[in-house]
C-alpha cells in the first residue's frame, strides 16, 4: 500500500476519536427540576466517585485524628519543683515557730502562690500529717495533669478541676478555699501544637480514605419518562457526558494512541490479507468511513441496545465485499472502539462476528441478508440474555428481545445498503453477479440478435470456465459472468469474426491484413466500454479485459508477410495486460480453447485431452500467462474440464434403427 493509504489512515484515526467522544445531542435540555420526556438511558457502563459520600469518609476520619503538640517538660518539673519547695518550707516553718515568733519565720517561708501573711498563719496552725497528706494529694493531681498535657483549650478546664476535686476530700477550709485556689492559677500550658507535623497526619489519614465508587452499566435507566430531574440525576448524567460535555484535551491524548494502534494493526491485517482489494484507494476509504460512520452512530444513539444496527449491519456489508475472515478482525475492531469500557459488550461484539463468519455463505438471494441478520439477532439476543445472567446476576429480556429486532432491522439495511454500496465501488457481489448471469440482460438479448455466433461462443467459454473454476477454487459466478459479456465488442462488426460469418463469404479475404486486424484487436477494448455503459462491475471488466493478454493475431502477420508487407509484430499484437488472477487466466484458456476446438476433428476424449494440452502449453510458451497465479495443477484441471465438456457436446450420435424390416 502506498503512503496515500497511511496518510487517509492518519486521518480517519482522528476522525474516529472525534465521533467517539460520548454525545449530548438528545439531553442537551436536561435541567435541574425539569421532566423527563424519554427514558434516559446510560449509553455506556462508567465507574465514578461519588465526591459527598467520599468527602463524609474523610472528615470522619479527620475527627478520628489527634493533632500533635510538642511538650515542654520543664513546666511540670518548676511545678512540683516549686510546690515541693513550698512545703518543705511550711513544715521547717513549723517547726521554728515553736522557738520564734510568727514573722521572723514568715521571712523563710516559700510563697510561689501569692498568699496573704494570714493565709500562711493559717497554714502553719495545720498539723504535719494533713500538710504532708495535702502535699501527696496536690503532687499527684498536678503530675496527673500534667501528663494529660495542660493546652490553651484545656488550661481553664484543669484550673476548675483542681478547685472542684479539692471539695470532695475533708481538706481544711485554707487549704481548699486559698492555698489550691491560688496554686491553680499557677498552672501553666505545657503542650504546644505543632501544626506542621499536624497537617502531615491528617494528609496521611487522608491518604487512606478510599474513595466511594458508584456504577453506572449500560442499558441503565437513569431516569424514566415524567420524572422529575434531581441532583442525583444531574451526577449521573454529566458522568456519562450526556449534559455539560466539554471536549477534554486530557482524554483526548489519553484516547488517541490506543486508537491510533488499534488502526495500524487493522490496517496490517487489511494489507495482508485483503491487499489486492485495499490497493484501492476508493475501497480503503469507504472501509475506513464506514468504520467512523458506525462509531459515530453508535454513541449517537442513545438507547438500550438500538445501537447494536450500525455494528451487526455494517459486520453482514464486510461480510459481502470481503469475505468472512475480514468479518471477525472488523468485530474486534469496532468492539474495541465502541464497548472498550465495557467487557460483556467487547464480548458480544465478538460473538456476532464470529456468528456472521460462519453464517455467511455467498449470498445469492436478496432475502439472505435479511435471513442472516435474524439469525444473529437470536444469537446476540440469547447470549446477552445469558451474560448478564451469569457475570450481573440480571435477567434483561426485554432488552434481549430488542438485541433480536435489531438484528432483523440490521438484514433489512444491509440488503438495501448493498445494491448501492456495490455501485459506488464497481464492485461484483453475489447480488449483482447473480443479476448479470441472466440471458435476458438487456445487453446480452442485444448480443442475440446482432451476433448469433458470439452470443453462443460466450455461453460455451461460460461453461468451460465454470466447470475448470469449481475444481480449481476460483470465484466460478465472476467467472461465468465475466465469460458471458467479454465478447460484446463484437457487436458493432459481427460479421467480422468468424462464429459469425460463413466459410464462403469471409470478409477478410478482401481486407488488408492490418485492417482486419486493427477491427479484431479493437473488440477487447470495445467490450470493456459497453461493459462500462451497461454499469459492469470494474471486477468483471478486469477479468474481460485481459482474455486475450497481449497475444499476436498470427494468421494475419503471416498473411501480410506473405504479401510482403513491410509490417512489424507488434502491429497484429493486443495492447491488453496479461491475465494475473486466476479468473482471468481461466477465462483466456476457455475463451481460446472454445474457438480452436470448433476446427478440431477427433474420435476419442483421449485425443481430444491431447491436442487442448498440446494447444494450451503452445499459448504458455508464447508467455501468455506469465504474470498468471494459476499453477501447473491448475491448468492441468483446466484441460480435463474443457475436454470433458467440448466432448460431451461433439459426440457422434448413435444411427437410430429404422422401422424397415427385410422381407
Amino acid at each position: 500500500m502506498t503512503y496515500r493509504h497511511f496518510i487517509a489512515l492518519f486521518l480517519f484515526s482522528l476522525v474516529i476519536l472525534f465521533s467517539s467522544q460520548p454525545s449530548n445531542f438528545f439531553y442537551t435540555k436536561v435541567k435541574l427540576d425539569s421532566i423527563v420526556k424519554n427514558d434516559i438511558i446510560a449509553p455506556k457502563s462508567v465507574t465514578y466517585i461519588d465526591e459527598k459520600a467520599t468527602q463524609d469518609l474523610r472528615d470522619e476520619a479527620l475527627k478520628e485524628t489527634k493533632s500533635v503538640y510538642d511538650r515542654n517538660t520543664s513546666v511540670s518539673e518548676k511545678q512540683l519543683a516549686e510546690l515541693n519547695t513550698f512545703f518543705e518550707s511550711l513544715i521547717s516553718g513549723k517547726t521554728a515557730l515553736k522557738n520564734s515568733s510568727f514573722s521572723s519565720v514568715s521571712k523563710n517561708l516559700s510563697n510561689p502562690y501569692n498568699l496573704s501573711s494570714n493565709q500562711l498563719e493559717k497554714l502553719l496552725s495545720l498539723s504535719t500529717d494533713e500538710l504532708i497528706r495535702v502535699e501527696d494529694y496536690l503532687k499527684n493531681k498536678l503530675k496527673r495533669t500534667y501528663d494529660a498535657g495542660v493546652r490553651e483549650e484545656n488550661l481553664a478546664q484543669y484550673q476548675d478541676e483542681l478547685v472542684n476535686d479539692s471539695n470532695l476530700y475533708l481538706f481544711s477550709s485554707i487549704i481548699r478555699e486559698d492555698l489550691i485556689t491560688n496554686l491553680s492559677k499557677s498552672i501553666k500550658v505545657n503542650e504546644v501544637l505543632n501544626k506542621e507535623e499536624t497537617e502531615k497526619q491528617k494528609q496521611l489519614t487522608l491518604d487512606k480514605v478510599a474513595p466511594v465508587y458508584k456504577k453506572i452499566t449500560k442499558g441503565e435507566i437513569i431516569a424514566r419518562k415524567d420524572d422529575k430531574i434531581n441532583e442525583d440525576h444531574i451526577l449521573k448524567l454529566e458522568q456519562l457526558d450526556m449534559i455539560n460535555h466539554k471536549f477534554k484535551w486530557s482524554d483526548f491524548l489519553r484516547y488517541y494512541p490506543n486508537i491510533l494502534l488499534f488502526s495500524i494493526l487493522f490496517h496490517l491485517y487489511c494489507s495482508r490479507y485483503l491487499a489486492k482489494q485495499m490497493y484501492s484507494m476508493r475501497k480503503y476509504l469507504f472501509t475506513f468511513f464506514l468504520i467512523s460512520l458506525v462509531t459515530l452512530l453508535s454513541f449517537l444513539l442513545h438507547g438500550a441496545f438500538w445501537f447494536f444496527i450500525p455494528f451487526i449491519t455494517a459486520l453482514i456489508v464486510f461480510a459481502v465485499f470481503w469475505g468472512r475472515r475480514f468479518v471477525i478482525a472488523a468485530s474486534i475492531f469496532l468492539g474495541f472502539l465502541i464497548n472498550s469500557d465495557d467487557y460483556v459488550y467487547m464480548l458480544l461484539s465478538l460473538i456476532i462476528g464470529i456468528s456472521l463468519s460462519f453464517l455467511y455463505n455467498d449470498f445469492r438471494r436478496f432475502t439472505d441478508a435479511i435471513k442472516t441478520g435474524s439469525l444473529l439477532g437470536i444469537i446476540v439476543g440469547l447470549s446477552h440474555l445469558i451474560l448478564f445472567y451469569s457475570l450481573e446476576q440480571r435477567l434483561l429480556i426485554n432488552d434481549s428481545i430488542v438485541l433480536i429486532f435489531s438484528g432483523l432491522l440490521s438484514g433489512i439495511l444491509a440488503n438495501g445498503l448493498i445494491p448501492l454500496i456495490e455501485n459506488a465501488l464497481g464492485m461484483a457481489t453475489i447480488y449483482k453477479l447473480t443479476e448479470l448471469n441472466k440471458y435476458d440482460h438487456p445487453v446480452l438479448e442485444e448480443l442475440y440478435r446482432k451476433a448469433k455466433g458470439t452470443y453462443d461462443h460466450s455461453r460455451n467459454v461460460g461453461h468451460l470456465a465454470s466447470s475448470a473454476s469449481k475444481r480449481i477454487g476460483a470465484n466460478t459466478l465472476l467467472l461465468k459472468v465475466a465469460a458471458l459479456y467479454h465478447d460484446l465488442g463484437k457487436m458493432d462488426k459481427p460479421e467480422y469474426f468468424i462464429e459469425n460469418s460463413h466459410p464462403d463469404k469471409n470478409v477478410h479475404d478482401h481486407l488488408n491484413p492490418l485492417e482486419s486486424a486493427k477491427i479484431i484487436l479493437a473488440h477487447s477494448e470495445r467490450s470493456a466500454q459497453l461493459c462500462k455503459k451497461y454499469s459492469i462491475p470494474q471486477e468483471v471488466i478486469d477479468v474481460i479485459y485481459s482474455h486475450h493478454g497481449d497475444t499476436v493475431l498470427l494468421h494475419f502477420y503471416q498473411k501480410a508477410l506473405d504479401l510482403g508487407m513491410d509490417v512489424s509484430i507488434e502491429d497484429f499484437r493486443y495492447k491488453t495486460p496479461t491475465p494475473k488472477s486466476k479468473e482471468e487466466g481461466i477465462l483466456l484458456l476457455a475463451d481460446s480453447t472454445e474457438a480452436y476446438s470448433r476446427s478440431l476433428t477427433f474420435t476419442s476424449s483421449e485425443e481430444l485431452e491431447n491436442k487442448i494440452r498440446e494447444f494450451i502449453y503452445k499459448k504458455i510458451k508464447q508467455g501468455v500467462l506469465r504474470d498468471c497465479e494459476l499453477s501447473t495443477k491448475d491448468i492441468e484441471i483446466c484441460i480435463e474440464e474443457f475436454s470433458t465438456a467440448i466432448f460431451a457436446t461433439h459426440h457422434q450420435r448413435v444411427p437410430y434403427i429404422t422401422d424397415k424390416v427385410d422381407k
